[in-house]
């Protein structure tokens, strides 16, 4: 199974819950796990109302000391949804010493064991964000669907794609822009997932079971995600996934025009 990384764009919310979510959505077969990898993270032990032990600090070690790929459940906290969650660091002298190693280290270990792995990276231009890129199978960027948004992705796409393996724009939102709109901008598909505050709160926080989370448009959508990207494989930036950006250009002239009307 692939690895994954979720960045965010600037200014943009939900790398954490599209993380989460689109774990909970995948088949549970693929043993789904998420892992808080953003070096300014660190949040969701609290919203969770999980402990920092074990998490993050005790998986790095486990696999600097070569432990068993069979062990990587028990640096894990099952959540309601039946994700399995690797908390982050908050400690500033613990993020110091394990953020720069951790997708090092982690990534060969994540591989190996044939689960789904989703990792939040944070920003995207951060140390750790662009250490575990480097490494995935996958990269989607989290960004709001707005013109300023869309422009300053497309400025960052082309060094995104030097460092990761295929890379997909994911919109959270459909408002002021659609993700058709979006795409147009980029010059690339853009996948999308509804902006749906109630229910991401209540994923992020822990407070939702997978029960109630398949009754959301949000579930739905990373069902519809999951579909688009094929897990299985990467390839999201081969031939046919380009739009041409002369045409691009013009388009975002015309929504321009259209948003301030």
């Amino acid at each position: 199974m692939p690895l994954i990384t979720v960045v965010s764009a600037k200014h943009a919310p939900g790398a954490t819950t599209t993380a989460l979510v689109l774990a909970a959505a995948a088949d549970p077969l693929t043993l789904p796990i998420v892992l808080e990898g953003d070096a300014d993270g660190g949040d969701l032990a609290a919203r969770t109302g999980t402990l920092f032990d074990p998490g993050m600090a005790t998986l790095v070690e486990h696999a600097r000391n070569g432990g068993a790929v069979e062990d990587l459940g028990l640096h894990a906290h099952v959540l309601p949804t039946g994700v399995r969650l690797v908390v982050g660091l908050i400690d500033p002298e613990q993020v110091s010493g394990y953020a720069a190693d951790a997708a090092t280290l982690l990534a060969p270990l994540l591989r190996r064991t044939g689960s789904l792995a989703i990792v939040d990276g944070g920003r995207w231009g951060s140390a750790a964000a662009e250490a575990w890129a480097t490494r995935s199978d996958l990269v989607l960027v989290a960004m709001r669907p707005t013109v300023d948004s869309a422009e300053h992705v497309a400025a960052r796409l082309p060094s995104l794609r030097r460092a990761a393996s295929a890379v997909r724009p994911l919109a959270i939102g459909d408002t002021p822009l659609l993700p058709a709109d979006v795409a147009v901008i980029l010059g690339c598909p853009v996948s999308f997932l509804p902006l749906e505050p109630a229910t991401a709160r209540a994923v992020g926080e822990g407070r939702i079971g997978l029960a109630a989370l398949r009754a959301t448009k949000l579930f739905a959508a990373a069902e519809r995600v999951l579909a688009e990207l094929s897990v299985t494989g990467t390839g999201l930036n081969g031939p046919g996934d380009d739009v041409d950006r002369r045409s691009a250009r013009r388009r975002l002239a015309e929504l321009s025009r259209r948003l301030t009307a």
